[in-house]
């Protein structure tokens, strides 16, 4: 995905709402306990057997940062803006062991329909599917705008985690805790956890 994105201030300020309204959801389950996993899996799906990580979600600052990050960078990118928009749209979503949808998704589905929806590439259904599917690099300095990022937090499958990379360390994903949202690799959590990261390779059209 080409780094060439530039969009409207009314799109920006709605994306900055929304993320910011995400932290500030994380931050309520963390005070009063909300835990949104469903143990029923679909039927047709090995899911991830996650363990249970702290309240890592990005800061104000950090959420700020990204979108100001992604609105200065010139061009303009129709792909991308619609990828932003869709992946945006996800956060807050509840978590649920096996859910496909804006009530509840894991973090599998939540990366297969940002792709589907946005820009209608199909990928995978489970992270380990994910993870085979393209070539895998460990070099964080190398990652991009959408890049799937994947984490080893299973005792049972490999990898446990997938999220999508933003830019700047931060990422998108559906925390089996809290839901969709915005994540630092920073993080001991994460940083220790992270086993590689793929970049979903697009058809151009013609």
């Amino acid at each position: 995905m080409q780094r060439i994105f530039k969009s409207s201030i009314p799109f920006l300020v709605v994306i900055v709402t929304i993320i910011l309204n995400s932290c500030a959801a994380s931050s309520y389950s963390e005070r009063y306990g909300n835990n949104y996993t469903n143990e029923t899996p679909s039927a047709n799906e090995n899911l991830e057997d996650e363990i249970t990580e702290p309240i890592v979600s990005a800061t104000i600052e950090e959420s700020e940062y990204i979108i100001n990050k992604l609105s200065s960078v010139t061009g303009i990118n129709t792909k991308k803006e619609k990828f932003l928009h869709e992946l945006v749209s996800f956060l807050n979503t509840p978590y649920e062991y096996g859910g496909q949808s804006r009530t509840g998704i894991d973090c599998s589905a939540f990366t297969q329909k940002v792709f589907k929806n946005s820009l209608n590439v199909s990928i995978p259904r489970t992270a380990r599917e994910q993870y085979k599917t393209w070539q895998i690099f460990n070099d964080e300095n190398k990652l991009k705008f959408g890049d799937l990022i994947y984490f080893d937090t299973s005792t049972r499958y490999f990898p446990g985690h997938v999220g999508i990379y933003l830019d700047d360390n931060l990422f998108a994903h559906a925390s089996s805790s809290h839901g969709v949202i915005v994540s630092s690799l920073t993080n001991d959590y994460y940083r220790t956890r992270f086993v590689g990261a793929n970049r979903v390779k697009i058809k151009k059209q013609k």
